[in-house]
């Protein structure tokens, strides 16, 4: 389990050793209230990032947290509003970071690639991290899998949820993505409440009580 106090010690740790670019920011990282695993949120122009993770992430272990926080740290590290999720992934593997990637995505049950945006985009799944480590970081990824006992393979069906949701506001807008999908609001006074729900296999956005949108590709899983 990562208490709070924890995961806040892993998202300085993160900046300090793979994000220079983010050494003299405010990055703030706490369990909170939100629909998927993890939520990021940055406005243009600000020294700040938020990042703000589910509460079922408390019983992940820290290497699946650090595989977690580093992929929402890649959003803002894109420096683009419609960075892709496969995008961001890669970003997180170029930084020497797929190890724990790999063991984020067994914990958000994406041993194969999961397609976004009706194929337009993807998180890159567990074996295809797998295939891009180096020897070295594959025995470390098996010693560590042996010590949390995990096995790696599809697994059971469980309880889907999505991945994580992107918020990056500037004077006149902010841009929400939700699992890949793009929407683009005009009043920034608002979005302060963003909810996520099922209609049968569709997923609904919520935006302060005002549904917004409705995707038909439902939740992660």
């Amino acid at each position: 389990m990562v208490s709070k106090d924890e995961l806040r010690s892993l998202g300085g740790r993160l900046v300090r050793t793979a994000y220079p670019e983010f050494r003299e920011s405010e990055v703030a990282v706490s369990y909170g209230r939100t629909s998927a695993f993890a939520s990021v949120t940055w406005r243009d122009r600000d020294e700040s990032i938020e990042i703000v993770c589910n509460d079922d992430v408390k019983e992940w272990p820290e290497a699946a947290v650090l595989g977690l926080l580093a992929h929402e740290l890649s959003h803002p590290a894109q420096e683009s509003s419609n960075a892709s999720e496969e995008g961001t992934d890669l970003d997180v593997l170029r930084r020497g970071l797929g190890l724990y990637l790999a063991v984020e995505r067994l914990h958000a049950s994406k041993y194969e690639d999961h397609l976004v945006r009706k194929g337009r985009d993807r998180y890159i799944g567990y074996r295809t991290i797998r295939k891009s480590l180096s020897q070295t970081e594959s025995n470390q990824l098996d010693r560590l899998l042996s010590d949390l006992r995990l096995i790696p393979g599809k697994g059971p069906a469980v309880k889907k949820r999505v991945h994580d949701m992107v918020r990056r506001t500037s004077e006149k807008k902010t841009i929400l993505l939700v699992d890949g999908y793009e929407l683009t609001l005009d009043d920034t006074a608002s979005c302060a409440s963003i909810e996520l729900s099922q209609a049968g296999p569709d997923l609904v956005i919520t935006v302060d009580g005002a549904r917004v949108l409705t995707l038909d590709d439902g939740f992660d899983g």
